[in-house]
């Protein structure tokens, strides 16, 4: 659910599922997604929209886009990935558009201890746009997240 979830917040926000199957904790978890856009909606929708890798740039297994206030204070990235692969390796995702005199705070969607703890430390945006997000994985990290993974990373400006 999560995934689909952060696919279909850049468009028609549909899951494509039947919801009168899902469990309760399902239903909560729906609820829960709902609330968490309600709250982002405007940045989303309204934001400038930046691709940062396209889904036909290299072998089409990430795509990467985000959204950026017009202030520059606030931004959404999506980041998905098709494969899980068995040697990730170490990777960053560089941003654009952000203020690059601002520091900013990291937060990531759905909650991701290991990917929140790489990004924890408040980044200046001159850094997330010269070295990026890191989204490093070793083998037992990417084995427990498995193929066709969604993640968004909201960034709120704190300086």
């Amino acid at each position: 659910l999560s995934t689909r979830a952060a696919v279909a917040f850049w468009g028609a926000f549909g899951y494509e599922l039947d919801p009168t199957a899902l469990t309760d904790a399902e239903r909560a978890e729906v609820r829960e997604q709902i609330a968490w856009y309600k709250a982002r909606r405007g940045l989303i929708q309204h934001g400038t929209f930046r691709r940062l890798i396209g889904p036909w740039d290299g072998d089409g297994n990430e795509t990467a886009w985000m959204s950026v206030s017009d202030d520059r204070a606030h931004a959404v990235v999506g980041w998905y990935r098709v494969l899980s692969r068995p040697e990730p390796g170490p990777r960053a995702l560089r941003l654009t558009g952000l203020d690059p005199a601002r520091v900013y705070r990291v937060a990531v969607w759905p909650e991701d201890e290991r990917m929140a703890r790489l990004n924890a430390t408040p980044r200046g945006g001159d850094d997330l746009m010269a070295n990026g997000l890191i989204l490093d994985e070793d083998r037992t990290y990417a084995a427990t997240r498995g193929d066709f993974l969604g993640r968004i990373i909201e960034l709120v400006a704190i300086g």
